[in-house]
């Protein structure tokens, strides 16, 4: 049964779906691979990274002041905490230390969780210190 004003709904979602489901067998083939770039955004943090690693300083970054649960920062907060996780692991990788700084207590767990398992995803647990690395301001 179609509800009024719901037909248009149904058929662009259909539609979306068949689209979906063509290029997504199209690229299994090898017909057309979409060409990903990299973001700028990521090869500076590489070199500011590198950077700290000749001069021998450690890499700091600050999350956020705000809690996880304000619904303000939610996006802000996980798009940082994602860097933070690719931050971590490069330390890691490289021997730098790592300084992150928040400002919120649930943030601190997330980020103290974040930050130990890149230490063990790059294969350096024992380089994780609890006490120096997250710090709650």
């Amino acid at each position: 049964m179609i509800f009024e004003g719901r037909a248009a709904i149904g058929v662009a979602g259909i539609v979306f779906a068949l689209v979906f489901a063509v290029r997504i067998y199209t690229a299994k083939k090898g017909y057309y691979v979409p060409k990903l770039r990299r973001l700028p955004a990521v090869d500076a943090i590489d070199e500011a990274i590198g950077r700290a690693t000749e001069m021998g300083r450690p890499v700091h970054q600050a999350l956020s002041y705000q809690s996880i649960t304000q619904s303000a920062a939610n996006a802000m907060l996980l798009a940082a905490i994602s860097v933070s996780r690719y931050i971590a692991r490069k330390t890691a990788e490289l021997g730098t230390d790592l300084i992150v700084t928040v400002g919120a207590s649930e943030t601190y767990t997330v980020a103290e969780e974040v930050v130990r398992t890149a230490y063990l995803e790059a294969g350096k647990p024992e380089a994780y210190d609890p006490t120096s690395m997250v710090r709650f301001l």
